[in-house]
């Protein structure tokens, strides 16, 4: 939960709303995370229990049997029969409810949802997930821009604009990772993954640098929100900014589609909800801590994206945390290619197998996973606002309504 876009987006959304009802609204949107995520989790045990009950009616139809080779489900009473499955349950409830097979959010609401709510259930994660990526490629683009030490290029006389040629490039690495084996690449992601905390830690430490280095209030250095609660510069209490913050607290707290997953190593499966627990208390512990040393640090002026907020650092400090988003390129292909897979899914259609030809509905959708995000941060840097769409209303459902 830390190590996605959160550290990136959710400072600005406290400096929006103010210390206090950002960490109250916070945690607020961390318990409800939780308790709908236990949700996901028994829906999740049921559809394994499920396929434990069509197999264990398999066995005794096909596999237990007389000596007369009658099945024995035949010899059995109504209530016979009811007796014997509860018998088995009593005994063997590991195995009875036991999460076996991973089953992915869309395939629960298949599952367990009428015709029409689960289709609706589909659109919100394909939406969600294309909001996402839109996240992504901005906070990628945006850093990249920030990196290169130019603005326009003259390449014989034609005039090379720099926001065209990141975005291209930028399409062109996407698109080729879309067809990437990410089995093979573990190792490279753990070492990224590894980096990014090492990043998190920088900011958290320049904040608390930058904090001790300054004197006053912050009124000079962030203009003081009307209408708030603000002391020495730092916002405390501001209601206008809660939409903002909603949007980013479900962002950052939004696992839920990623569950199934999470589970499956998971050797003692009665411990998931208290793994689960964990996680959001020390993401939600991390994220307040975050919010307190940025707002300490800037006050209202922290910028949409907060890794971008450390100039005043030594270098090479504040280059390295502009380049913090390209460790985005560790989870990017993970995502687009859970999308495409999706998308596949819902058709009918088999996924591209990683040992066989590239078919032509392999190219088609693989770009219609990465391509179309990278076109909105073409079209805007507003990586709030994307926020506020994507991760308000599409996110939303997949917290609070479809769990529910």
């Amino acid at each position: 939960m830390t190590l996605g876009t959160g550290p990136l987006t959710l400072p600005f959304a406290f400096a929006q709303a103010g210390l206090l009802l950002g960490g109250v609204f916070l945690g607020i949107c961390a318990t409800l995370g939780y308790i709908t995520a236990t949700f996901v989790i028994e829906t999740l045990v049921l559809a394994n229990t499920a396929l434990f009950e069509d197999a264990e009616q398999s066995l005794l139809s096909e596999e237990i049997v007389e000596d007369d080779g009658t099945p024995i489900v035949d010899k059995l009473s109504d209530k016979e029969l009811s007796g014997l499955r509860t018998t088995i349950r009593t005994k063997r409830g590991d195995k009875a409810f036991k999460i076996r097979e991973r089953m992915e959010l869309g395939g629960l609401g298949r599952r367990f949802l009428p015709a029409g709510v689960w289709q609706l259930l589909y659109a919100c994660l394909f939406l969600y997930t294309f909001g996402c990526l839109c996240v992504y490629s901005v906070a990628l683009t945006t850093s990249i821009e920030d990196l290169l030490p130019f603005e326009d290029l003259q390449v014989g006389g034609i005039t090379v604009r720099k926001h065209p040629a990141v975005v291209l490039s930028l399409a062109v690495v996407i698109f080729r990772l879309g067809f990437a084996d990410m089995q093979k690449l573990r190792s490279l992601q753990s070492i990224i993954m590894m980096v990014r905390v090492v990043a998190l830690i920088s900011m958290l430490l320049g904040a608390c640098w930058l904090t001790a280095l300054r004197t006053g209030d912050l009124a000079s250095e962030g203009a003081e929100k009307p209408n708030a609660w603000v002391w020495q510069g730092i916002p405390l209490v501001d209601t206008d900014g809660l939409p903002s913050l909603f949007a980013n607290a479900v962002l950052a707290f939004m696992v839920h589609h990623s569950l199934p997953g999470l589970l499956a190593p998971l050797e003692d499966q009665l411990q998931a909800p208290k793994v689960i627990s964990t996680a959001y208390g020390i993401a939600y512990v991390i994220y307040l801590i975050l919010g307190v040393t940025a707002l300490g640090a800037f006050g209202a002026a922290v910028p949409q994206l907060y890794n971008t907020a450390f100039t005043a650092l030594p270098t090479p400090v504040p280059q390295l945390l502009c380049g913090y988003p390209l460790l985005i390129l560790a989870i990017y292909p993970i995502v687009s290619i859970t999308f495409r897979n999706n998308m596949l899914d819902i058709l009918g259609l088999a996924p591209p197998s990683s040992d066989g030809p590239v078919q032509t509905k392999d190219v088609l959708s693989t770009a219609l996973a990465t391509l179309p995000p990278v076109f909105v941060a073409y079209l805007t840097s507003d990586v709030q606002a994307l926020v506020g769409v994507f991760a308000g209303y599409f996110g939303l459902s997949l917290f609070l309504l479809v769990p529910g």
